[in-house]
């Protein structure tokens, strides 16, 4: 015999009596007490859920530490061995921060500056040959310019542009100065001022430049 059973016969009333009976009694009240009887069941069923995922989570935690702690083990086990086969102690001391940074600021700075003297010529080199490549973008723009317009005359940049024939953000060399477009009989020349920003003189880059003239230019700079 089931306690409910039990309870009744006893004159008790548990709460699935107690609910069942209002019901009966009172419909109105006996549709709030099962709805709070149910939500009750529901919330505690979803906290039992989320407290064994918790659980689970922390006991993944507590295996991952567990794991870094084994490795920091053999890591201290590794150090104390060199420090044996050393015969030199490499725990910290109360001037090694300060030792680590003065240390640490000439050298870094002899690092950059090696890597300035290493980078710097391939970095000239390489805006050299945007240039050139810049030049010949414009050169072909013109040219283009030249056999589908009207105008017989020396296409200046903003012609280009204008036309369409050229994008407005190809129209300057790397150093952000306009290229000079000039016209023979016979082709299209397009020129970069170069580093010194100056037309005529010997860093001038060209659309027709060869490796061999890029390095010129680049041994001047």
């Amino acid at each position: 015999m089931n306690d409910a059973a039990t309870s009744e016969r006893c004159g008790m009333r548990t709460p699935e009596t107690g609910a069942a009976e209002t019901m009966l009694e009172h419909p109105a009240a006996g549709g709030i007490a099962w709805i709070s009887s149910w939500f009750r069941r529901a919330v505690g069923d979803a906290y039992r859920d989320g407290k064994e995922a918790l659980s689970a989570q922390l006991d993944d935690l507590v295996a991952r530490r567990d794991a870094l702690d084994e490795d920091l083990a053999l890591v201290r086990r590794d150090i104390a061995d060199l420090e044996r086969r050393l015969g030199i102690s490499l725990a910290p001391t109360p001037g090694y921060r300060g030792c680590i940074f003065f240390l640490a600021v000439p050298l870094g700075l002899g690092v950059g500056w090696l890597a300035m003297v290493l980078c710097c010529p391939a970095f000239t080199h390489a805006k050299l040959d945007s240039a050139k490549v810049g030049a010949q973008a414009v050169r072909q723009a013109a040219e283009l310019y030249q056999n589908t317009e009207d105008d017989v005359g020396c296409p200046i940049l903003e012609r280009l542009v204008a036309a369409k024939k050229l994008d407005p953000k190809k129209t300057e060399d790397p150093w952000g100065r306009p290229y000079l477009v000039e016209c023979t009989a016979d082709e299209v020349r397009v020129t970069s001022a170069g580093k010194d920003g100056v037309f005529f003189s010997l860093d001038d880059i060209r659309a027709d430049f060869g490796s061999s003239d890029i390095k010129r230019v680049a041994d001047l700079q």
